[in-house]
């Protein structure tokens, strides 16, 4: 029979075990690509209300009280692909972690491409950087539940990877099929 490796540990010898944080205040995330980047009436998989009052009544039937849910509901229409600086809800969010407003707490979204569309790897790091130094895990929604413990590596390179993903999506999908048209001369 094969010998299973214990949970790691943190520094403290406690053992990381990604759990809903629902007695600690959530900051809730949400933004929504530019309408022209999809079919409206077709695909409402994450359509304002999707993010917005669905994370909320998420949220609520876990049993976060309401006083300690935190909306960043209005990056819509704002590309993933910029800057913090750039999106005036993800940056309210880094100045928050910072201030100490969810230590011990939580970020949900919906998806992870939700928070980041960062070709260039550095804005992502820096909120797993922020996230860790202040115990937050990231919460991410659909299509399953999944919580992102930072102090848990295997974890923090699952979360890289699918923000990865999500950057090489524009770049390969919606860039290059932009480039392939114009090539094209469609």
């Amino acid at each position: 029979m094969r010998a299973f490796q214990p949970m790691p540990e943190d520094q403290n010898n406690e053992q990381v075990r990604p759990t809903l944080r629902t007695d600690k205040p959530t900051a809730a995330y949400a933004r929504r690509s530019p309408s022209y980047a999809k079919d409206e009436k077709k695909d409402k998989t994450q359509s304002r209300e999707m993010q917005t009052e669905d994370i909320r009544k998420w949220a609520i039937e876990q049993r976060w009280k309401d006083k300690d849910f935190y909306p960043y509901f209005s990056d819509f229409g704002l590309s993933g692909t910029l800057r913090p600086d750039q999106r005036p809800d993800m940056l309210r969010l880094f100045d928050d972690i910072d201030a100490g407003k969810f230590d011990h707490g939580s970020v949900i979204c919906y998806q992870e491409s939700r928070l980041f569309r960062d070709e260039t790897q550095i804005y992502y790091n820096q909120f797993i950087d922020k996230c860790k130094q202040h115990d937050i895990v990231v919460v991410v929604i659909s299509p399953y539940l999944m919580i992102y413990d930072f102090r848990d590596d295997f974890l923090t390179e699952m979360f890289r990877w699918k923000c990865k993903e999500a950057a090489d999506f524009i770049k390969r999908h919606v860039k290059g099929w932009v480039v392939t048209l114009l090539r094209s001369g469609m």
